[in-house]
């Protein structure tokens, strides 16, 4: 195993309540000794370059824990791997100290953000804080920053002036993802069709001004292919508990649905006990992880993989079983979410490359 993603958990904590939110909130918080044990065992297998995200919860709760494992990481890292660090949060904590450390170590932030709808579906009163500090932390170039923003049935027609009024703010980089713990009904679906074509118009516009692309949706074209996940892999995750799982959408689904039973099927155990037994139950569990793959999905209509569209599908069993409750089972209506992800996105490299076209031909002409 190469880990190329390994990301610590750090708390269940958290000082906002999302609408949405599916995580279940606790009062466990990593321990630094999980940390050390689990750098310490797994040092050898990072790759040469290793991203290493902090999450949570809230993980700016635990500022120090960060800036103590970053601390232990750089101090033992013989073999001189380059470790590029992400944290994902809701910014409601950032002063000029963490954000000025941030900009030392050239974090990658993802800054969760819902623009129009955020004093409603995050936090009351936060949606001005937030994007003043969103606009303060633009300045600083060793900061790569994302917002990351979600949209409920409920909130879906503000979607492109939500996306616009962040990217007004000076954001390079944004993200949006229907909310998928709600069920996206006909109308919703309609709604959330013509805000995407709304928002490809801007970004369209946008692109032609300044030849980039800021939402990170429609910023890469569809690669063919049957979509793998790569959970417990080249990734592995670090919990609150001490426990170790291949991804945290999917130890989020099973503390979420607390009753299954296939939990102890993802979980690969204690992170000290995993090293007192080197690892023996690795082999078995990742088996499970393997499993997870687009010919092994299935919608009430189908198996995926004799579907058309698979190809170009990358449908996440973890995201979609927050409202289908078994991993790998897609409801149709996240079904047809993804295939209208999926066609507005084609749509769009289909104007690009013809804009393209057409600034060629009026170059060629004027030369």
């Amino acid at each position: 195993m190469i880990l190329k993603d390994i990301t610590f958990y750090l708390t269940e904590e958290c000082n906002f309540s999302c609408s949405y939110c599916y995580q279940s909130r606790g009062i466990n918080t990593l321990d630094f000794s999980h940390i050390k044990n689990f750098f310490d065992y797994f040092y050898p297998q990072f790759d040469e370059e290793c991203y290493v995200c902090f999450y949570g919860g809230e993980p700016l709760l635990y500022f120090n824990k960060i800036y103590q494992t970053i601390d232990y990481l750089e101090s033992n890292n013989h073999d001189q791997k380059k470790f590029i660090y992400c944290l994902t949060t809701n910014g409601s904590l950032f002063n000029k100290s963490i954000i000025s450390y941030l900009q030392k170590k050239r974090f990658h932030v993802i800054l969760s953000f819902d623009g129009l709808n955020q004093d409603t579906e995050r936090h009351p009163g936060t949606s001005k804080q937030i994007l003043e500090k969103i606009k303060e932390i633009v300045k600083f170039p060793g900061i790569q920053l994302e917002i990351s923003s979600v949209f409920t049935p409920e909130t879906v027609a503000s979607i492109s002036k939500s996306m616009q009024h962040i990217i007004a703010a000076g954001v390079p980089n944004v993200n949006f993802s229907p909310s998928m713990t709600h069920q996206w009904g006909k109308k919703s679906r309609k709604i959330l069709e013509a805000q995407l074509q709304e928002l490809m118009d801007f970004s369209i516009l946008y692109f032609k001004s300044k030849n980039s692309i800021p939402i990170q949706n429609f910023r890469n074209k569809i690669r063919e292919g049957l979509h793998v996940c790569t959970a417990g892999q080249d990734r592995l995750v670090l919990a609150p508990d001490g426990t170790l799982w291949g991804c945290f959408l999917i130890r989020d689904y099973f503390t979420y649905h607390k009753d299954n039973e296939a939990c102890s099927n993802y979980c690969f155990g204690n992170i000290d006990s995993f090293i007192k037994s080197d690892g023996s139950s690795y082999s078995e569990i990742i088996r499970n992880y393997r499993r997870l793959r687009q010919e092994n999905f299935f919608t009430p209509q189908t198996l995926c993989r004799d579907c058309p569209e698979k190809l170009e599908c990358t449908a996440c069993p973890a995201d979609a079983a927050f409202t289908s409750s078994f991993l790998g089972y897609i409801p149709d209506h996240l079904c047809q979410l993804y295939k209208i992800l999926r066609e507005t996105r084609k749509i769009f490299w289909e104007k690009i490359e013809n804009q393209k076209t057409k600034d060629n031909q009026t170059g060629e002409a004027q030369s």
